[in-house]
């Protein structure tokens, strides 16, 4: 599922200007009293970094719901309305018809989710965040706003990290086109206080995965008396292995070598007919992702050709 694809169709904007976007994008605003809005850095210097998961606030259960199969249930307010689920993501479209909210359950580190949000996040298809101020953190809940850069409309965004569990983190990522963004950040303080955590279900296979699973894939790369070999094992059984060789002679410099390699596991969402999606989620806690397209002779990864090999190392 390509968020940036979303975005660019729910964007019809009316008139506005940076300035108005700003404003009403502030954290100090009106909020649902005992849910956490997005705080400003004065008040973070006590909080917890990692409090136990929050029971949903009373009576906020009898409202819509959206299951994912990896296990999130999300209650967002009436007229928010799931546009897609793959896996562990889901992407809300607000009642303004412009208005999201990309929900994720991700594994990882969280000092290493909330590190993202004092540096540009490219959402693919040409949508990139670049921050606006330091990351800010109360009750658990790790923010920060950003300028949209690619969105067909003047947009701004804000993101809400928590962690739920070790190693597990919900993020909360909303593109906000109009100036009404009030209710979107307190729809955002909603979703990150009453989200449930079940089991995961069994989810089918996409179309990317069964295309993917198996297959070997190498990229080469070479100029100026360098070159660079990139190898990626994508097996049936879950688990992947990247490796990357690469070194070169230049007349008047001294020639070198080196060799780098990742291992752990892989996901692809997505149809054959559109963007996909793989997601490496690598052994030390990493969470890679990469767009997918087709190609005549092999496969489009963030729209760099890689070709298909033999695989000799895995089914």
């Amino acid at each position: 599922m390509s968020a940036a694809i979303l975005l660019t169709a729910a964007c019809s904007p009316p008139a506005a200007d940076n300035d108005s976007l700003t404003a009403n994008l502030d954290p100090q605003q009106t909020q649902t009293p005992g849910e956490p809005p997005m705080s400003n850095a004065v008040d973070s210097a006590n909080a917890p970094e990692s409090p136990a998961p929050p029971e949903p606030a009373s009576g906020r259960r009898t409202g819509p719901r959206v299951d994912l199969p990896g296990g999130l249930s999300l209650f967002p307010p009436p007229g928010w309305s799931a546009q897609g689920s793959d896996g562990n993501r889901t992407v809300l479209a607000g009642p303004d018809g412009q208005s999201l909210v990309i929900a994720s359950l991700d594994e990882g580190v969280l000092q290493q989710a909330v590190a993202e949000l004092r540096s540009s996040i490219d959402l693919g298809d040409g949508i990139i965040l670049d921050p606006l101020e330091v990351p800010s953190v109360k009750e658990g809940i790790h923010a920060n706003r950003f300028t949209v850069r690619g969105a067909p409309s003047p947009t701004l965004g804000s993101i809400m990290i928590r962690e739920i569990s070790p190693g597990r983190t919900l993020t909360l990522i909303a593109l906000v086109p109009s100036a009404g963004s009030d209710a979107v950040q307190a729809t955002l303080s909603q979703l990150m206080t009453t989200f449930e955590i079940g089991a995961p279900r069994a989810q089918a296979t996409s179309e990317w995965e069964r295309q993917l699973r198996g297959r070997y894939l190498v990229k080469f790369y070479s100029g100026n008396g360098y070159s660079e070999k990139h190898e990626l094992w994508l097996c049936s059984n879950g688990s992947f292995m990247k490796r990357v060789d690469g070194g070169g002679f230049t007349t008047g410099v001294a020639s070198g070598a080196f060799e780098g390699g990742l291992t752990g596991t892989w996901r692809a969402q997505g149809l054959l007919s559109g963007a996909g999606e793989l997601t490496l989620s690598t052994s030390d806690g990493d969470i890679l992702r990469y767009t997918l397209r087709q190609a005549s002779d092999g496969v489009l990864i963030d729209g760099e050709r890689w070709l298909r090999g033999e695989n000799n190392q895995c089914s």
